[in-house]
């Protein structure tokens, strides 16, 4: 135990922040937990959910519970997931240009090969 008043004090104070920190970050591990398996199960309101995540771990760095490094990652992680970047998603169509030049190099290829063989049957 603390000998001054001062140490006494200071011990209450770490005392009481520590059980108050402990709930704000059970709190956010709740919102974080809840917000990834929305997206995972493809909720109705996963945006919402999301949403609350990223405001609660914004509220966090405030209070000087996470370091802002920790929340900014955290933030890209479920936004990331949200927007499905990931290689289950379908990829919007190609554009009608970039379509007629892969169909310009295959048949350049295809006409390449083509005389290719016919140069050697000739032989």
């Amino acid at each position: 135990m603390a000998k001054g008043s001062q140490a006494a004090k200071r011990h209450r104070q770490s005392l009481k922040r520590r059980t108050r920190n402990y709930a704000y970050r059970s709190a956010l591990r709740s919102a974080i937990k809840k917000a990834r398996l929305a997206v995972r199960e493809n909720a109705n309101d996963k945006d919402d959910l999301v949403q609350a995540a990223c405001r609660q771990l914004d509220r966090m760095v405030t209070k000087g519970l996470i370091h802002k490094n920790v929340a900014a990652r955290k933030k890209s992680r479920l936004l990331k997931a949200l927007h499905g970047t990931s290689e289950l998603q379908i990829s919007p169509e190609p554009k009608a240009s970039a379509v007629a030049e892969a169909s310009d190099e295959k048949a350049s290829e295809q006409a390449a090969i083509e005389a290719e063989e016919e140069g050697t049957e000739n032989i």
